[in-house]
């Protein structure tokens, strides 16, 4: 598994890396005082042995990010990988330290693309009207587990790992059939 960070760095945590990713979108603290959910993620995906990419809209080690400026950078980084990711997991601890502004406004822009998928904590601050949201989008429920959330994302790539699979058996099935004709050299094919 890779993590790659706000800092730009690349941190190998375990096993082969494939070439599949997952973005971490949610709330990001603010201050060193309020704990980040995206540690235990990473702990949950080493357990699942997960092999991708994971993008963490974090910096690599404390920071305090009142006390930067941000960035349009930063702004930029998420976009791209947002953008270029095969799944987004937002999770949405919703809470008076953790409001998740941003996350709104990525919600309503990947919410269409089918990759996004979405959970928060039972508990969790105004979430009702993305819950109606992304299932009337989507057709599937918000997870309110960060384990079960993750589950579901890791069953998802490989899901889609094995359907690229078949694809790509498909495609030399007919590109051979395509090319391998026995008595070609009798008939003529025009396109």
């Amino acid at each position: 598994m890779r993590i790659e960070n706000y800092d730009n760095s690349t941190e190998v945590v375990s096993g082969g890396h494939k070439d599949y990713s997952i973005f971490l979108a949610g709330p990001t603290p603010r201050s060193k005082e309020v704990k980040s959910w995206r540690p235990e993620a990473l702990k949950i995906f080493q357990s699942l042995e997960f092999g991708g990419t994971l993008y963490y809209p974090e910096f690599h080690g404390p920071i305090n990010i009142a006390e930067i400026d941000i960035r349009q950078d930063i702004y930029e980084w998420e976009r791209k990988r947002l953008y270029n990711s095969d799944l987004i997991l937002m999770w949405l601890p919703r809470s008076e330290d953790l409001p998740g502004l941003t996350s709104n406004i990525e919600f309503g822009e990947h919410v269409g693309s089918m990759k996004l998928f979405f959970g928060h904590p039972k508990d969790a601050l105004k979430c009702r009207y993305m819950d109606w949201m992304y299932k009337e989008v989507t057709k599937r429920n918000s997870i309110d587990t960060l384990e079960g959330l993750i589950k579901e994302c890791c069953r998802r790539i490989k899901m889609a790992d094995i359907e690229k699979k078949i694809a790509q058996r498909k495609k030399w099935s007919f590109i051979i059939v395509l090319y391998w004709r026995p008595n070609a050299n009798k008939r003529k094919y025009t396109w």
